[in-house]
C-alpha cells in the first residue's frame, strides 16, 4: 500500500474569471522518496473534509501532477467545481502553510521516450499532465519535435501562459498554438483547436498525438484527427472527467 503523506502548501495561484475562481494552482512540499513519472496523478485530500460514506476517512480525489519529477515540489492544477466536494472545500478554506494529504503516484499515462514527434492537445485543466511532460523534457534537454495545441475559454483562463510562451521562444523544436473559444478581445485565434490542428499539426505515421481535456473535447478532437488520417494507435488519451 502506498504511503499517505502530509504536505505543506507552499503557494496558491488563483485564476479568476467573472469574479469566480475557475482554477487553483497549488504547490506543495514534495515528500522525501515520492517518485513518479511525468503524466501520472496522485490522490489528494484535506484532513478536515471527511468522506460522508465513511466518516472516519478523508475524502480522496485524483488530480494530475503539473510538476516535473525533476522538481523539488509537487504542483496540481485544479478545476473548482461548486458541487460541495473537495475542490469547493479547497476554494473556501485552503490557505498557504496549510497541509494536504497526498497518496500516489497512480496511472499509466506517460510519454513514450521512443516517440520523437509529439503533438500535445489540451483544453482547460487538461494542460496539467502535459506541463509535467514538457517541464521534464526541457529540464533534461530534448531534440524531439514538439507541438502544443491548447484551447481555453478566455484570457483569464489561459493556464501557464507566461511559462508556455517562454518555452516557445526558448526552444526551436517546440511550437505552441492556442485558441480562445469565448473571448471577443482575444488577439489570436478564436474558436476551438480543431482548425489549428488541420493547418499546423505535424502529420505522418511517426507522429503521436496526446489528448487531455473534457469528455466532449476529447471526443471532438479524436474524431477530427481520424478525419485527418491519423491512425488510432497513434492517439493517446487521458480519460478523466
Amino acid at each position: 500500500m502506498l504511503a499517505e503523506h502530509k504536505c505543506k502548501v507552499l503557494s496558491i495561484k488563483n485564476y479568476i474569471d467573472n469574479g469566480k475562481t475557475i482554477y487553483k494552482v497549488i504547490k506543495l512540499e514534495k515528500p522525501e522518496g515520492f517518485n513518479y513519472e511525468a503524466g501520472q496523478f496522485a490522490m489528494l485530500a484535506h484532513p478536515e473534509l471527511k468522506n460522508k460514506e465513511a466518516p472516519e476517512n478523508p475524502l480522496w480525489r485524483p488530480f494530475s501532477m503539473a510538476s516535473s519529477p525533476l522538481q523539488d515540489f509537487l504542483e496540481f492544477c485544479i478545476l473548482i467545481k461548486p458541487t460541495g466536494g473537495l475542490t469547493q472545500f479547497l476554494e473556501e478554506h485552503l490557505k498557504e502553510s496549510d497541509c494536504l494529504l497526498v497518496k500516489g503516484p497512480f496511472g499509466t499515462y506517460r510519454l513514450d521516450e521512443a516517440f520523437n514527434k509529439v503533438v500535445f492537445i489540451a483544453t482547460g485543466s487538461g494542460i496539467t499532465p502535459f506541463m509535467s511532460m514538457l517541464r521534464t523534457l526541457f529540464l533534461k534537454g530534448t531534440d524531439k519535435k514538439l507541438q502544443l495545441f491548447y484551447g481555453f475559454r478566455n484570457a483569464n483562463q489561459f493556464l501557464y501562459r507566461e511559462e508556455l510562451e517562454g518555452y516557445a521562444k526558448q526552444h526551436s523544436n517546440f511550437e505552441f498554438y492556442c485558441a480562445a473559444s469565448d473571448d471577443p478581445e482575444w488577439p489570436g485565434f478564436k474558436g476551438y483547436v480543431n482548425p489549428l490542428l488541420s493547418e499546423h499539426a505535424m502529420k505522418g505515421s511517426d507522429v503521436h498525438y496526446y489528448i487531455c481535456g473534457s469528455p466532449v473535447a476529447r471526443e471532438s478532437i479524436t474524431k477530427h484527427l481520424l478525419t485527418l488520417g491519423v491512425s488510432e494507435e497513434n492517439i493517446h488519451i487521458e480519460r478523466w472527467v
